[in-house]
């Protein structure tokens, strides 16, 4: 275990990402990082945004999409609503900057890059929830 802001405190994580051997290794160093999470995993974006809708307050969400495509999806409209920290983990043009105050963990990311991410989450809450996503 790391000494996270999230460390101490009940927490849920949403992974939203196909590959299952990622998703694996991503859920496995959550765990060792943040011993009172709870890790949830949608096969979909549809599955993610009922989690999301239902998860109050403390979600982190790691999201495997296409930055653009997912500032306008559904589920970035529930994440933001609900005050969620999102992490995107597809790779884009990195001298872009992080859309919509989003982190980044960069593929391929290891245990390290999560525990590292993890001890940045959440930044500002309330910061994040003035944001608002394109209508």
């Amino acid at each position: 275990m790391i000494d996270t802001p999230l460390c101490n405190h009940p927490a849920l994580f949403l992974i939203v990402i196909e590959d299952l051997l990622i998703r694996e290794d991503l859920r496995q160093a959550i765990v060792e990082s943040v011993p009172f999470a709870e890790v949830r995993i949608a096969d979909d974006a549809a599955a993610a945004d009922a989690i999301a809708q239902n998860a109050g307050s403390g979600l982190t969400a790691f999201v495997s999409a296409d930055p653009a495509l997912f500032a306008a999806s559904p589920l970035a409209q529930t994440l933001q609503s609900v005050g969620a920290n999102v992490i995107l983990t597809e790779a884009w043009d990195a001298s872009d900057p992080v859309p919509r105050g989003w982190d980044f963990l960069p593929a391929p990311f290891t245990s390290q890059d999560i525990h590292a991410i993890l001890n940045r989450a959440p930044t500002d809450v309330a910061e994040r929830r003035t944001q608002r996503l394109p209508q």
